[in-house]
């Protein structure tokens, strides 16, 4: 049993504490310090709603950035938690880096403006292709680029077209064959057809599913 202060053992009673869940049992939250340490048992990711629930049991004061990292650490689309003025680049990152994937609405999205920096954006892309959606267009580079239709084919959608050259293309329709739509016609040769059809194995309705439903949510 970890040693505890008498604050933390007398813990509101609206956080639902057992003393077996101070360390961690059952993948309840964890009391250290006023703070709340979010997620499951394996790893699992955390549903966003017990996130908020859990976050709005902390006293303001004891909100940390600390706490705001677990939070999103835990599930990168906790970031709608977190109050505007708290996503500092340090929580953005962690948030972009633990997002579930292109199945879901790019956590890019949440991350304030002047928070998409380079690194944010580049790990974003890297996570889920899609998010080069919600790239500042000065940051959409050939390496941006390329590290969006790498991790989600439908993310060439968003590169720019001077940029749509014949390797990025490639490689969007490799993983996503309903990507041949944004491919420039100049590129979209027979030859190209048949490199798509040799590293596909023959198989141009193959690749990822890794353009979202209309009605995709967050988690």
């Amino acid at each position: 049993m970890m040693d505890v202060g008498m604050e933390e053992a007398k813990a509101p009673e609206s956080f639902g504490i057992a003393e077996a869940s101070i360390s961690g049992g059952h993948g309840a939250p964890v009391v250290v310090s006023g703070s709340v340490a979010m997620g499951t048992p394996g790893g699992g990711k955390t549903d966003v709603k017990r996130i908020r629930r859990e976050l709005r049991s902390v006293p303001k004061d004891r909100r940390t950035e600390d706490l705001y990292l677990r939070a999103v650490g835990s599930n990168g689309q906790a970031l709608s938690c977190v109050p505007v003025a708290k996503r500092t680049e340090a929580v953005c990152l962690t948030a972009v880096k633990t997002e579930a994937g292109p199945w879901f609405l790019p956590v890019l999205r949440l991350v304030p403006r002047v928070m998409r920096t380079e690194a944010v954006c580049l790990a974003a892309v890297e996570r889920n292709g899609l998010s080069l959606e919600y790239t500042p267009a000065p940051l959409k580079t050939p390496k941006m680029c390329l590290a969006a239709v790498k991790a989600s084919g439908g993310a060439l959608q968003f590169v720019p077209k001077r940029l749509r050259t014949r390797e990025i293309c490639l490689l969007a329709v490799k993983n996503l064959a309903r990507a041949t739509e944004y491919v420039p016609e100049s590129i979209m040769t027979p030859d190209f057809i048949l490199d798509v059809a040799a590293q596909s194995g023959g198989d141009l309705a193959g690749g990822s599913p890794d353009l979202p439903p209309s009605d995709a949510v967050a988690a």
